[in-house]
C-alpha cells in the first residue's frame, strides 16, 4: 500500500524548495519578464540566482509568460536567454549567472552588472535582432560570437577568451568596454566592428574574412593582420604586419601605423589614404593587384614579383617611397596611365631601383609617341634587364625604359621603305666600283 505525505511533509517541502535554487529542465529557452502579471512584460529587474529574493523572480519558461521562476545555478547545459518585448529594460544581474546565449528582439534592453558579478558565457553567441547593450561583465572560455542584423554595444571590462567574431549586424564598444582577453582571436566576418572611438591593443590573430573594421584604433603586437575581404577605416597600428590573401577586395582608408611588412598574395588591397601604408616596413606585391583610390601613396619601399600595380585607378597616380627604400621589379605587371599624364614612382635618399623582370603595361589609347616618360625619378641609380612592354604600338614604335628611369619610344622603320633604302645603297655601292 503505497501511504501519501502528509499535510506537513508537504509543507517542508515546500519550504525548501523555496530555499533552494531552481530545480526544473536543464538548458532551457527562458523569457525576460518584469511582471508576474498574465502575459510577457519589458521593464526593470533583476537577473538573479538566488530563491532568498523574490524581485529575482523574472523569467518564464513559456514565450506567453506566467510561473515566473529564478535563474538556474545548475543547468547543464545552461540556459538561454531571450528578450523579446519592446520596452525600456535595465536587467541587472546581481549575482554571477551563466547562460548559454542571448537573443534580443525586442527593443530597449540594457543588461547591467553588480560590483564583483559577471554574466558567464557557456556558449558564445549573442544575437540582436533588435538593438541592445551589455555594461555587466562578459566572462568565459568559449569567445563571443555575435550574430543578428542590429547593433549590440559592450562597455565592461570583459575578461572572456576565446575568439571574438562578427558575424553580422555590428558590435560596437563604449567606455571601457573591451573584446575580452587581449590574447583572444578577432574574426570580423560579415559584420561591423565600430571600435567606438578607442584605442585597443591585441596580441591574439585579427582576421577581416568580410565586413569592416571602423571608428577607432586597432593595435596587434603579436602577429599580423590577416584580411580578406571588406573595409577597414579604423586606424591599424602595432608592430605587426599585414597580409592580404583570398581572392576579395579589402580597402584601407585610416592613415595606419602598423610597422610590420606589407603583403599581398592574392586579390585587390586598395589604399584609400596617402598614408595606408606608410608605416609598414616594407610592401611586397607576390599576388593579387595592389591597387589606390588617391592621388599618391606613400610607402616604405615596394618590391613587385607578382600581380599588378594600378596606380588611382584609370587616373594617373603615384607612389612616394620613405627616404633610402627601394624599388624592385622582379615579375608581375605595372598597369600605366600614359593617356592622362604620368604614373610615377618617386625615391630620395640613395634608394635605387632594380628592374630584372616584369611587364609595363602601357594602356593603350592615348599615348605620345614623340614624348617620353619619366616613370622612376629620385634614385640615386637603377637598373634594367628582362623587362617587357604590352598593350601599346608595337607595329610602329618600340618601347625602351632607361636606367635613369624614362620610358620613350623610337619608329620602326616601314619594311618598304628600309627594302627601298638597301636597294639604294647596294645601287650606290655599285656604281661607285664601276667608276673605279
Amino acid at each position: 500500500m503505497i501511504s501519501r505525505p502528509t499535510v506537513g511533509t508537504s509543507v517542508i517541502a515546500a519550504c525548501f524548495a523555496f530555499g533552494s535554487t531552481n530545480s526544473r529542465v536543464q538548458g532551457a529557452a527562458l523569457y525576460w519578464d518584469a511582471s508576474n502579471a498574465s502575459g510577457i512584460q519589458a521593464g526593470n529587474g533583476n537577473w538573479d540566482t538566488s530563491n532568498a529574493n523574490a524581485s529575482g523572480k523574472n523569467w518564464s519558461e513559456s514565450p506567453g509568460g506566467g510561473g515566473n521562476i529564478f535563474w538556474s545555478t545548475t543547468s547543464t547545459p545552461a540556459d538561454d536567454a531571450y528578450f523579446t518585448v519592446n520596452g525600456s529594460s535595465l536587467v541587472t544581474v546581481v549575482t554571477n549567472v551563466t547562460v548559454n546565449s542571448m537573443t534580443f528582439t525586442g527593443t530597449g534592453y540594457s543588461i547591467a552588472g553588480n560590483a564583483g558579478t559577471a554574466v558567464t558565457l557557456a556558449g558564445p553567441n549573442i544575437t540582436t535582432n533588435a538593438a541592445a547593450s551589455i555594461s555587466a561583465v562578459l566572462a568565459g572560455t568559449s569567445g563571443l560570437t555575435k550574430l543578428g542584423t542590429s547593433t549590440l554595444t559592450l562597455s565592461g571590462v570583459n575578461t572572456y577568451t576565446g575568439t571574438t567574431t562578427v558575424s553580422a549586424g555590428t558590435l560596437t564598444l563604449s567606455g571601457s568596454g573591451t573584446l575580452g582577453a587581449a590574447s583572444g582571436a578577432i574574426n570580423v566576418a560579415g559584420g561591423t566592428l565600430n571600435l567606438g572611438g578607442l584605442a585597443r591593443t591585441r596580441t591574439g590573430t585579427v582576421t577581416l574574412t568580410s565586413g569592416s573594421i571602423t571608428n577607432g584604433t586597432l593595435n596587434q603586437t603579436g602577429g599580423n593582420f590577416s584580411v580578406q575581404s571588406g573595409t577597414a577605416s579604423a586606424i591599424l597600428g602595432g608592430t605587426a604586419g599585414l597580409n592580404k590573401t583570398t581572392s576579395g577586395t579589402v580597402t584601407l582608408t585610416a592613415a595606419n601605423t602598423y610597422t610590420g611588412a606589407t603583403t599581398l598574395s592574392g586579390g585587390i588591397l586598395i589604399a584609400g589614404n596617402t598614408n595606408a601604408l606608410a608605416g609598414s616596413s616594407s610592401v611586397t606585391l607576390g599576388g593579387g593587384s595592389l591597387h589606390s583610390s588617391v592621388g599618391n601613396i606613400n610607402t616604405n619601399g615596394l618590391t613587385i614579383t607578382s600581380g599588378t600595380l594600378a596606380l588611382n585607378g584609370t587616373a594617373a597616380g603615384s607612389a612616394t617611397l620613405a627616404s633610402g627604400t627601394n624599388f624592385a621589379m622582379s615579375g608581375g605587371i605595372w598597369s600605366l596611365d600614359l593617356a592622362s599624364s604620368t604614373d610615377q614612382i618617386f625615391g630620395s635618399g640613395g634608394g635605387i631601383f632594380s628592374i630584372t623582370g616584369g611587364t609595363f603595361d602601357l594602356g593603350g589609347g592615348g599615348i605620345d609617341y614623340t614624348s617620353s616618360y619619366n616613370l622612376l625619378s629620385g634614385f640615386a641609380s637603377g637598373s634594367v634587364s628582362g623587362l617587357s612592354f604590352s598593350n601599346y604600338d608595337t607595329v610602329n614604335y618600340a618601347a625602351q625604359f632607361s636606367p635613369a628611369g624614362v620610358l620613350s619610344f623610337s619608329v620602326i622603320p616601314e619594311p618598304g621603305s628600309a627594302l627601298a633604302g638597301l636597294l639604294i645603297s647596294a645601287g650606290l655601292f655599285r656604281r661607285r666600283r664601276q667608276r673605279r
